[in-house]
């Protein structure tokens, strides 16, 4: 219900002490919030399904289905929360400004974004996926998608065609112009199949 995602913008202020961090699955792609996890063990609790080469000191067993059944008290209105809220807020505002301010590849990723509903997306490799980690604030009704667990280029238009030759329509690829010309074979299997994907190279 309450997602903030300007966090490296202010996770290192000093009002920003919660009392308990839960982390569920495999540690996150953001460096700064790696490490503030890294300095604060001893309020953090790992929890999965199995423990998997991790430094977590507290480790709970569990799956998320599990987790979705516990009932649990929300309080929305406490003095945390609001310093998070604080934070998010402000930070939200001076990235959305300065978005539309310069043109660059986050303009342009939201301003098609907004314009869209209920759709699939597959998100390429390097610059783009960090764009849209740092800057992208419309993902309501979408379904996300990207091969980036490979580190690397590979088969990149290939996945996202997959993408849409399942999901049928409203099927989105953001992808670079290396990207590209590193998998243009796989537009061999439009030949034989009618796909519905709109491509974005950036």
């Amino acid at each position: 219900k309450h997602s903030f995602i300007w966090y490296d913008q202010y996770i290192n202020k000093r009002d920003f002490k919660p009392d308990i961090i839960i982390r569920l699955g495999d540690k996150p792609t953001s460096d700064k919030l790696n490490e503030y996890i890294n300095k604060n063990k001893d309020i953090t609790y790992l929890i999965d399904t199995h423990m998997h080469n991790d430094d977590a000191k507290y480790f709970l067993q569990s799956d998320l289905d599990s987790l979705t059944k516990i009932k649990y008290k929300e309080k929305s209105s406490s003095s945390f929360y609001s310093t998070l809220k604080k934070h998010e807020d402000k930070n939200s505002n001076k990235v959305q400004s300065l978005i539309s301010t310069y043109n660059t590849q986050a303009k342009l990723i939201n301003n098609v974004l907004e314009k869209l509903n209920n759709y699939n997306l597959f998100i390429g490799s390097s610059t783009i996926l960090r764009s849209f980690e740092n800057y992208s604030g419309y993902t309501k009704n979408t379904n996300i998608y990207s091969n980036s667990i490979t580190r690397g280029i590979d088969g990149i238009t290939s996945s996202a065609l997959g993408m849409a030759y399942f999901k049928k329509k409203n099927n989105h690829l953001f992808i670079g112009d290396i990207s590209i010309f590193y998998d243009m074979a796989a537009f061999h299997v439009l030949n034989n199949l009618n796909i519905n994907l709109s491509i974005y190279v950036i």
